[in-house]
């Protein structure tokens, strides 16, 4: 017992003169114990906006380590995006900081889309990040409607993500339609249409003239002629020959006959 307060009174004499000025305590519900004369406290700098490179061997920065961590974003590539801990913040020297580093803007590949439908083109390109917009062009009815013709990027090249991919669609073909233009106005009735059918089938009045009774028969005209052609000769008669003049006559006799209409 006497030895245990002998102790006690030993230590209060060594706190009170060697270690009241080397340890701090504070009565909140966490308690800090910070050893001045071995820890050096040091401030946080802001590095959002630098770049990793200018900072990691840096002499200005050398009271702190940095851990890396790589993310796409539209910053250029290396830059510092981001840090777990504030500017500003107090802590020892050598507390570790943790930074994120742009990757730069994420690089997608262009597929081949041509051949494909547009819906089948277009979910393609937008699960890998592209931006999709839709062009029709006309489409003379030997093309597949629907069907991707053209894409603004080419197969296999690299493109930022959200990069705008226009698609060039086969159109629906033009179709003629012709519309009749008969109203029920213009429509003939049907009734109307039958009266002037059986009006035009109504046998027709006989024409007028002559019967067929009165048509001429041929009979009997006689017409008697008698046709006298002297023959002229400038030439001597040859001996045996008729005399001038004594040629012999023909009669021609035609017979008509006709009863008059009238």
């Amino acid at each position: 017992m006497v030895v245990l307060l002998i102790a006690a009174l030993l230590f209060g004499i060594l706190y009170v003169t060697v270690l009241k000025d080397h340890f701090t305590v504070d009565t909140d519900e966490t308690t800090t114990v910070t050893l001045s004369a071995d820890v050096k406290v040091v401030e946080v700098p802001d590095l959002v906006g630098k770049y990793y490179a200018a900072i990691e061997h840096s002499p200005r920065y050398s009271s702190f380590t940095f851990t890396e961590v790589e993310q796409y974003s539209d910053e250029a590539s290396g830059k510092i995006i981001a840090q777990n801990i504030d500017a500003g913040t107090r802590v020892s020297e050598g507390t570790n900081i943790e930074l994120t580093i742009s990757k730069g803007p994420e690089q997608i590949t262009m597929p081949e889309v041509t051949g494909s439908t547009y819906e089948d083109a277009s979910a393609r390109l937008t699960a890998l990040g592209f931006k999709v917009t839709r062009s029709d062009i006309t489409n003379d009815g030997s093309e597949i409607s629907g069907t991707v013709k053209s894409a603004s990027l080419s197969a296999g090249t690299r493109h930022k993500k959200g990069t705008l991919v226009v698609l060039q669609v086969w159109e629906e073909p033009a179709t003629v339609t012709t519309e009749s233009t008969t109203t029920a106005d213009s429509r003939p009735d049907r009734a109307a249409r039958a009266a002037r059918a059986s009006a035009t089938s109504l046998p027709r009045p006989p024409r007028a003239g002559p019967s067929r009774s009165s048509t001429m028969a041929i009979s009997s005209i006689s017409i008697s002629r008698a046709v006298r052609c002297p023959l002229r000769s400038r030439t001597r008669s040859l001996p045996g020959a008729r005399p001038r003049g004594s040629r012999p006559s023909r009669r021609y006799t035609v017979g008509l006959s006709a009863t008059p209409p009238w």
